[in-house]
């Protein structure tokens, strides 16, 4: 999606802060459709606390694989007495 943002000046359309203009391409069409739309202000918070909440869920995700990265070595020392371990009882 592309998008900008701007105010009107068009004064059929009116004054809107949020003007925004989205391309979007429908699935399996070629042709583009341009969607023109006076987004409400809620609309920008959304999406600006899902993308804080996003930033959050990744720092959280990077914190636990770099608490588990020394067992790394552990667990693959397990995981190869494991397998020596099966193969002399075969």
């Amino acid at each position: 999606m592309f998008a900008k943002k701007h105010w009107i000046k068009d004064p059929s359309k009116g004054r809107c802060p949020n003007y925004t203009e989205s391309w979007w391409k429908p699935l399996g069409e070629n042709k583009s459709v341009l969607i023109s739309d006076c987004t409400p202000r809620r609309t920008f918070l959304m999406i600006q606390e899902i993308s804080n909440r996003l930033v959050g869920v990744q720092q959280s995700q990077e914190q636990m694989r770099n608490a588990f990265l020394p067992l790394k070595p552990l667990l693959e020392k397990v995981e190869e007495e494991e397998k020596l371990r099966l193969t002399h009882e075969v």
